[in-house]
């Protein structure tokens, strides 16, 4: 009988200790996913908490109102490129709405990745285009007349 009494309570142990060891596994991969997501999080903030001091102190040149780029143009140009976005949709036939077959996500990653370069190439050209000096404009400081003046 107490044989029969200990192997009873060594085969509980086994299974508490068992139980244990798999709440203690499991918990402990919950938590190790947790905390390594709040590591990941952590250092990317503080990298892009860094890349925002960077940026933010690097001095900016002033440039004179006859340089800096007209007020319009900045949503003339979201104007142009989110039209230019939606004709190319429509042009290739690119399932971007829930209720067209062949719909997926990732669909508006290519939309949004037309639209960043469109935005980005006409910007460039058109403030390359607006900052060069008109034709009209004599570039050539004026000269002394006769009398030196």
């Amino acid at each position: 009988m107490l044989q029969r009494i200990r192997t009873s309570v060594k085969a509980t142990a086994l299974v508490a200790v068992e139980a244990a060891a798999l709440v203690g596994s499991v918990g402990g991969a919950a938590m190790a996913v947790v905390f390594g997501k709040a590591l990941l999080a952590a250092a990317l903030g503080a990298f892009a908490f860094g890349a925002f001091l960077r940026l933010s102190s690097r001095r900016r040149d002033t440039l004179t109102p006859e340089r800096q780029s007209p007020r319009w143009l900045a949503p003339t140009i979201a104007l142009v490129s989110t039209a230019e976005a939606a004709l190319l949709v429509e042009a290739v036939d690119l399932p971007v709405r829930l209720s067209q077959p062949g719909f997926q996500y990732h669909h508006w990653l290519i939309v949004l990745a037309f639209l960043v370069v469109a935005y980005a190439t006409q910007a460039k050209i058109l403030r390359q285009w607006l900052s060069r000096p008109k034709r009209h404009e004599n570039k050539l400081t004026p000269t002394k007349g006769r009398n030196g003046h």
